[in-house]
């Protein structure tokens, strides 16, 4: 027999707020890391929820709109139903074995810390500090967490052709120089090229 390959972690990532000036005061990236087969067992268990709550899977879970039970989680305004669906989801998060990671930035302390150009290494954008950031803890977290020595791949929500070259073009060059704390090496050694 041939044995299993090592399942590798997925990074999947999702950004709070604008990363440009204004709009607002805060950007924060946040990130769950799974294995390939947690992953797999979490999307079968959401798949199971919604087809139970809403009799097909077409579904995007969607926070805002979850919390407040907008929309989809209106439920015609079954509080009861609400309530099921709020546990289900409770349940789901507490079953699902994975590790968060965030990044919070205020954009204004930030653009005062570059205009008195106290650190050279610096990226100018607050996406690309916020990427530097979580991608550091990322690489950190897999290099002493144990277990098979494999390459992780990072799912990047997807926002519009635009942005999804400029996060990609952040990636790749995290992959290429690295960052002022962590060499190009480590995160070719731990992450895959594509995002």
């Amino acid at each position: 027999r041939t044995p299993a390959a090592p399942d590798r972690w997925l990074l999947f990532v999702d950004e709070s707020g604008r990363s440009y000036r204004g709009h607002t005061d805060y950007f924060s990236l946040g990130a769950v890391a799974l294995t390939g087969a947690e992953a797999e067992r979490y999307r079968a268990r959401a798949d199971e929820l919604k087809q139970r709550f809403w009799g097909h899977t077409g579904i995007t879970f969607h926070e805002p709109y979850m919390r407040h039970h907008d929309e989809d989680y209106y439920f015609d305004g079954d509080v009861e139903r609400q309530a099921q669906f709020d546990d289900a989801v409770d349940a789901l998060v507490r079953e699902t074995d994975f590790v968060a990671f965030g990044v919070g930035i205020r954009k204004r302390a930030f653009a005062d810390f570059l205009a008195v150009g106290s650190d050279p290494y610096l990226p100018f954008d607050v996406y690309a500090v916020a990427m530097h950031m979580l991608l550091e803890r990322f690489v950190d977290f897999r290099a002493t967490c144990g277990g098979e020595r494999t390459r992780s791949k990072v799912l990047l929500e997807a926002q519009g052709p635009r942005e999804d070259a400029e996060h990609q073009r952040v990636f790749a060059d995290v992959l290429l120089h690295g960052t002022q704390w962590v060499p190009e090496s480590a995160f070719q050694q731990w992450l895959e090229t594509g995002v």
